[in-house]
């Protein structure tokens, strides 16, 4: 008796497959849009922050003042592109304002500084020596390892990274700064720096403009960050807004740029600078702080110095080239 062989058939099986693949592909690609889609930042139908006025008008010189003061971190060696700086905001704004001046610096003030600033500036001057503990290393810092990081960013060639007052400047900046003694009377301050010209006459009082329009923070200048500066940074912002359990915006995530890939592949773009722990980037937009205007009770409150220790508490103002202005969550 003769049997006949007859081999499986395994079309099947390849076909079960083939189509998991598939279904596994589909999915992927559904995942990774509609994950994408969650970032989606509605785009304003109108101007969220229009100019305060659009043409010159005749400065109220009887109307009301806030509690605003204009500050200034200066060297001694400064003193002709502070005065400049001064002179000109003068003849375009504060001859009709009159509001105070605080000069900083991390060393006293000579005699001839305070003399000639003294007499350019019409709402007063005072002369501030920030305190040496808000001007050095923190305490849980390594130097050696900080003073040796710093080196490396300059030979890097990331701009001011190898400068190490850079580094104390940005720290100061972004926490102490607010609780400063000669600061702690005001609520508005307007950040100046030496050698500039104010090229148009402000002949309103944006002190007075930002609390009436209940504005927090204005700036100047916005552009893309390098990236060679602040690799960790981001993910650091993004696990305190995690950890204190704080909403995503429209702003937060219109300056995000979600990762493509697929869930469960997505945590590993973490591993990654500029991601979060999900693995999605940050898209480098950030502005800078050297002209900002601002409530100081915005930064001295409890919620923003929780932030500054969260970022003081990694090294990152020295092991980075860390700034505020490049990670206040949104």
């Amino acid at each position: 008796m003769i049997r006949r062989y007859v081999s499986p058939r395994r079309r099947p099986s390849r076909f079960r497959l083939s189509s998991w693949l598939w279904l596994l592909l589909a999915f992927g690609v559904m995942e990774s849009v509609l994950h994408c889609r969650t970032f989606n930042a509605p785009r304003p139908t109108i101007e969220q922050d229009q100019p305060f006025y659009t043409s010159c008008r005749e400065p109220d010189v009887t109307g009301k003042r806030e509690n605003g003061v204009l500050v200034m971190l200066a060297k001694n060696s400064e003193l002709k592109e502070a005065n400049h700086t001064v002179a000109s905001l003068e003849k375009h704004f504060n001859r009709w304002f009159h509001y105070p001046i605080v000069f900083l610096n991390n060393e006293p003030f000579d005699d001839r500084f305070i003399e000639v600033l003294n007499s350019t500036a019409s709402g007063g001057a005072t002369f501030e020596v920030i305190p040496q503990e808000d001007w050095t290393y923190p305490a849980w810092v390594n130097q050696t390892a900080a003073k040796s990081s710093i080196v490396e960013q300059g030979v890097r060639g990331t701009m001011h990274a190898g400068q190490e007052g850079y580094h104390h400047m940005c720290r100061f900046y972004s926490g102490s700064f607010y609780q400063l003694e000669a600061l702690r009377k005001y609520k508005w301050y307007w950040r100046l720096e030496p050698d500039v010209d104010f090229l148009c006459s402000i002949t309103y009082d944006p002190f007075v403009e930002m609390a009436r329009r209940k504005k927090v923070y204005g700036f100047t200048i916005s552009l893309w960050e390098e990236w060679d500066t602040v690799p960790s940074l981001f993910r650091h912002t993004a696990e305190f807004k995690e950890a204190f359990d704080l909403a995503s915006s429209a702003l937060w995530k219109a300056m995000m740029e979600p990762s493509w890939l697929p869930y469960p592949l997505r945590p590993l773009m973490s591993l990654l600078p500029h991601r979060d722990q999900s693995g999605d980037a940050w898209s480098g937009c950030h502005y800078w702080s050297n002209f900002e205007i601002a409530d100081l009770d915005f930064f001295r409150g409890k919620q923003y110095q929780a932030f500054f220790k969260a970022l003081d508490d990694t090294g990152g103002f020295y092991f980075e080239r860390a700034r505020r202005t490049v990670s206040m969550p949104g």
